[in-house]
């Protein structure tokens, strides 16, 4: 009875483990972790008393004490974690079930001997959890997107063997314990199972924890690249500055040097350096001066790029309310969409290549639409540049200050027209 007991400690363990796994892929702790740390372990020790004193029970006190943990220490509403805790226990019951046919597949006629087996006992209720755990991190790869791993799909594919060989492992020490009958070989088969067991969490965390370094240096790249954005908008607005402190100092000068021509009746040559002037002004024409001046910047900076490299360009400001989000993240958005659409318009004849953009603030809303002519050679998205690493970061950027203002994005092709889209919520 011994190793039945010991059996019923440790899948207690492993309930709880792949219980909070489970409700953190739905939720968030409330608390910090050691904290929750705490709570887990008090869990843990109603789940073993339970375990222990009333076997026939396990599924309902295990439900009964993780809902009542969830409704206090997990976010989320009472229902849903009520609901998530019954979808946990179906989800132990259908392990079960496969376990069951399993067993019943590898032993043949000694199935029936495995509950009076304290030893096949423990190993058949170790497989049981375990193949819960696997649905668990199949819900999860689904809901979180587990490839952000950046594992390679080989290296995936060598990964998923762990889990079937030891389930497959599991199975043949089950019967192998009928074979040996023999007490300390048996007890050594189920210090395996549970070795086993723990091995397959240890790379469970260990992928996790890479996952995780692989997702904060995604967004360190992210966070670097708008550095440089910002930078970048900062000397432009810098520059804008400057050329208006010139502007000013040379307006003084002017209107002097006119005053004196008209003072001295030399009306054609105050007319001619009038004349000049507007010429000059007529040249600047489409400096972008909107009272916004990181947009302003950015925008216009982009426009010399395009009048330099031969693209049309329309840009529209509709602002019917202040600006409430940050202007540099806004600028850093509209600049990463020109960006994308200077490279795209690089690929195709001079004569054709235009970007027209429309930027509005309306109803607790701003909106960006940036559109773009293009040869559709990227309809997928993806860069056609060589480095596909480190590119591609400029959407990547939009689309992570999007979520950041609970905004949408969108990005279509309509015959040679590549449209970006972007809402942000302004409040």
């Amino acid at each position: 009875m011994v190793i039945k007991y010991i059996s019923l400690v440790f899948s207690a363990i492993f309930e709880i483990y792949y219980a909070d796994l489970f409700f953190k892929i739905f939720a968030k702790p409330k608390y910090k972790k050691s904290v929750h740390a705490l709570v887990l372990t008090v869990i843990l020790a109603l789940q073993i008393v339970n375990s222990l004193f009333n076997a026939q029970l396990i599924l309902f006190g295990f439900a009964i004490v993780i809902t009542a943990a969830l409704s206090v220490f997990y976010t989320g509403k009472p229902y849903i974690n009520i609901l998530l805790s019954l979808v946990l226990s179906v989800l132990n019951a259908i392990s079960e079930l496969i376990t069951s046919g399993l067993v019943m597949l590898a032993l043949g006629n000694e199935y029936t001997k495995v509950a009076e087996n304290e030893f096949a006992y423990a190993v058949t209720v170790f497989t049981s959890k375990f193949l819960t755990l696997v649905i668990i991190l199949i819900i999860r790869a689904f809901k979180t997107k587990f490839k952000n791993l950046a594992l390679a799909k080989g290296n995936t594919v060598l990964l998923a063997f762990l889990p079937v060989t030891t389930v497959f492992l599991m199975l043949l020490m089950c019967k192998m314990i009928f074979a040996a009958n023999n007490m300390q070989l048996n007890t050594m088969f189920v210090v395996a199972s549970i070795l086993l067991y723990f091995a397959n969490i240890a790379t469970i965390e260990l992928l996790t924890r890479q996952a995780d370094l692989t997702r904060n240096q995604i967004e360190l790249s992210y966070l670097k690249d708008n550095m440089k954005h910002q930078i970048s908008h900062y000397k432009d607005i810098l520059s804008l500055q400057n050329e208006t402190k010139k502007q000013r100092h040379d307006l003084k000068n002017f209107y002097t040097a006119i005053l004196a021509m008209l003072s001295s009746g030399d009306i054609a040559g105050a007319e001619s350096k009038i004349s000049d002037e507007l010429n000059l002004l007529s040249n600047k024409e489409n400096t972008i001066n909107t009272n916004h001046p990181a947009i302003d910047a950015v925008i216009q900076s982009k426009i010399d790029v395009c009048n330099d490299i031969g693209i049309t360009t329309d840009f529209k400001f509709r602002y019917n309310q202040s600006i409430n989000v940050d202007e540099i993240e806004l600028a850093v958005i509209i600049g990463n969409l020109l960006d994308n659409a200077i490279e795209a318009c690089i690929k195709i004849d001079n004569d054709e290549r235009w970007i027209k953009g429309i930027i509005s603030t309306a109803d607790d809303e701003i909106t960006v639409s940036i559109l773009n002519s293009t040869n559709g050679e990227s309809k997928d998205l993806k860069t056609n540049k060589s480095d596909k690493v480190n590119h591609g970061i400029g959407l990547k950027s939009v689309n992570e200050l999007v979520n950041k203002y609970n905004g949408q994005s969108s990005y279509s092709f309509d015959s040679n027209e590549f449209k970006a889209f972007v809402v942000l919520r302004n409040n």
